[in-house]
């Protein structure tokens, strides 16, 4: 029975990940890298779902023979003033402006005396990124900006935000800037023309800016430069949404019907892009080697702006119900165990329907996450109710493998074992196929908070070290049961390395943090299973051996070109540089500045003591049944322990690493919950 479910599911879970593993097979990509005069114009706000025929005809017939893309604003906050998106042009680092209460600052009219242009409050416009890592160098789109053989060509700006994006170090603005696009003169000679194209509010007010904004572009239109239109920022506070972004190579443009889709080896994402690509696009080859973006390449097509506006659809569901889905998820599991511990205290269940009880929503709650990613293979972001569609759908698919789950219950962890492999399987191959199922998954990578596009986040890598770790165990502690321990610790060791291979593999997981939790806990889950004792040396192997792998994996990374390097790669160079010290201080001032947040203490604290007391001494908590079980298989015992290592380690080795404890405490804790549960339920037999 078991091979006959696994091998359903399996066959199911690589038919479903078929269509990502075509988008792996990307084809040849073409550099969007203008040779001559360029123009760029900034729209604040703009959104796919802004452009239509009636609406923006300039706009729409841009897009007709453009290249297109859905790009995220995300700097340094959770939603992008116009003030912060042009200091990001400027700097091509996430840049913010001061907030005025919650609000965005006006972005200021530049001063022109005696032929010299500056922005007034320079210095207190850049002021608030003295707080944050990202470290921008203003200036860098000035410094940089040229055209080759014609020395002469000066930098145009027109509009308050174009001279933000084109400002030196000290607030002064080069060449050329005026307000309108008159102001400018006759046919300047511009080898980079920046336009401040105005900003659309949210409200009764966005449809009259649009109409202008979308009328002021025409003059641009129907000139022959190379021409790129983005949404620069966010409408309002409170509202982030993946904005437009296209980019005409010359005045005929594309064809239509083959119209290419951008990307850029910083999401590696066809059709997603980020704010700070903008900048080393613009500089045209001049790119200095520590920018965070990637110059815009277009991917073949055809594409259509449909396609980039369900980009948004998803991604402000997802955004918009996560704190909600996590609410529910947490607090129903705490509601039905405490529930059910309640009625078994009462009497009012017996021994074995309490069992079943709780196998089943363990179960449940162990199909959440899988059915979260296999969901975003569906075309939900098409339907008229998004969310509704999505959660019911997650619902379903989860409901499905909980069933087939079910169905093992009469073997021991089975049913655990099986939900966890495919958790497993489908996240190593989402990486190997570009990631496109965690991307705006609730589990996964939030294009809107932009913290990565591609292998594992904080909550995605706790799913899958919870996933490896059960796996295993189940292979594992069957075999060490049958009197083979030596089997044991290679089919251990075999499941545990592949995944700290997937889940650090430069191209796949590419998480740094990841391999120093996970390597560490498959180590210390084969260590306990086999009964050896943790001396000091023995720790400090593990710890030598994690270090090492991780090593070669970022050094791997670092022999790659620039331009295909992960932040692996990326860290080694630092570290080279000198500045390896001032990165790995700003992420632990990330872990230890969560940890000064009252409300994330006192949740903490207390749920790991819990945690830890139920590991060491279970019958201090009344739970005999879960001490009787660790004391009957040694591998229930050892997983318990190598999760709970493997979910601190994750805590101490990422930034904003507290979510990783936390993630696999409520994903994983439900299927070890079931293993439990099947022996309660065994006694009553």
């Amino acid at each position: 029975m078991l091979r006959r479910v696994a091998s359903a599911v399996l066959i199911a879970a690589l038919a479903v990940l078929a269509p990502a593993a075509g988008v792996a097979a990307a084809p040849t990509l073409t550099p969007v890298v203008p040779t001559g005069p360029v123009t760029f114009v900034g729209i604040g706000g703009l959104r796919w779902s802004d452009i239509t025929p009636a609406a923006t005809p300039v706009l729409w017939q841009l897009a007709e023979h453009s290249a297109l893309g859905a790009m995220a604003v995300r700097t340094t906050e959770a939603d992008t003033c116009p003030v912060d998106g042009w200091l990001t042009l400027n700097s091509g680092a996430r840049s913010a402006g001061p907030r005025e209460h919650g609000h965005c600052a006006a972005v200021p009219i530049p001063t022109v005396t005696d032929d010299r242009t500056t922005v007034p409050g320079w210095d207190a416009l850049i002021a608030p990124n003295a707080h944050h890592s990202y470290d921008p160098v203003w200036g860098t789109l000035a410094e940089h900006a040229q055209l080759p053989g014609r020395p002469a060509a000066k930098l145009c700006g027109v509009g308050p935000g174009a001279a933000l994006a084109l400002a030196l170090a000290d607030g002064t603005v080069p060449g050329l800037w005026a307000p309108t696009m008159p102001g400018l003169g006759e046919y300047p000679d511009c080898a980079l023309l920046v336009v401040d194209g105005g900003a659309l509010p949210e409200g009764p007010g966005r449809g009259a800016a649009l109409t202008a904004a979308d009328a002021a572009l025409r003059e641009f239109v129907d000139a022959p430069a190379p021409l790129l239109v983005a949404g620069i920022a966010d409408s309002t506070p409170g509202h982030p949404h993946l904005t437009a972004l296209m980019v005409r190579p010359d005045a005929h443009g594309y064809d239509p019907a083959r119209r290419p889709l951008l990307r850029s080896e910083s999401t590696r994402q066809p059709g997603l892009l980020q704010l700070t690509d903008l900048t080393p696009t613009l500089l045209r080859g001049a790119i200095p080697a520590d920018l965070p973006g990637a110059a815009l390449e277009t991917r073949p097509g055809p594409t259509d702006p449909d396609r980039m506006r369900r980009w948004d659809v998803g991604a402000r569901t997802v955004h918009d119900d996560f704190v909600l889905f996590f609410v529910v998820f947490i607090a129903g599991q705490l509601l039905s165990f405490g529930a059910l511990a309640w009625t078994w205290h009462r009497r009012w269940l017996s021994h074995k329907a309490a069992g079943c009880a709780a196998l089943q929503i363990g179960l449940l709650a162990g199909a959440i996450p899988p059915a979260s990613f296999l969901v975003n293979a569906l075309p939900w972001t098409r339907t008229e109710d998004p969310a509704l569609v999505l959660w019911a759908a997650t619902a379903g698919l989860a409901i499905v493998l909980a069933l087939a789950a079910f169905t093992l219950r009469r073997r021991p962890a089975a049913p655990a074992a099986l939900l966890a492999g495919i958790t497993l399987l489908v996240l190593a191959v989402d990486v190997a196929t570009g990631s496109r199922l965690q991307l705006d998954a609730v589990f996964g990578l939030s294009t809107l908070v932009a913290g990565r596009f591609y292998g594992f986040g904080n909550i995605a890598f706790a799913v899958f070290a919870m996933a490896a770790l059960i796996t295993a165990t189940a292979v594992g502690g069957a075999l060490a049961r049958a009197g083979r321990p030596r089997a044991a610790a290679v089919a251990i060791a075999a499941i545990g390395g592949a995944a700290v291979l997937v889940d650090g593999a430069p191209g796949l997981g590419t998480d740094f943090g990841g391999v120093l939790a996970l390597l560490p806990g498959t180590a210390l889950l084969i260590a306990l299973l086999l009964g050896w004792r943790l001396s000091v040396a023995r720790v400090a192997a593990i710890a030598v051996v994690s270090l090492a792998v991780v090593s070669a994996l970022a050094i791997a990374d670092w022999s790659r070109p620039t331009p295909d390097r992960s932040h692996l790669g990326r860290f080694v160079q630092q570290v080279l540089d000198g500045d390896g010290g001032h990165v790995i201080a700003n992420k632990a001032s990330a872990n230890l500045g969560m940890l000064s947040n009252p409300l994330i203490v006192v949740a903490a604290l207390p749920l790991l003591v819990l945690v830890v007391t139920a590991l060491v001494r279970p019958e201090v908590l009344r739970l005999h049944a879960l001490a009787r079980a660790q004391q009957e298989d040694p591998a229930l015992r050892a997983l318990l322990i190598s999760a709970l290592a493997t979910g601190l380690l994750g805590f101490a080795a990422n930034d904003s690493g507290v979510i990783v404890p936390a993630v696999a405490l409520f994903t994983g804790g439900p299927l070890i919950a079931t293993v439990w549960a099947q022996r309660w339920m065994n006694e009553a037999t």
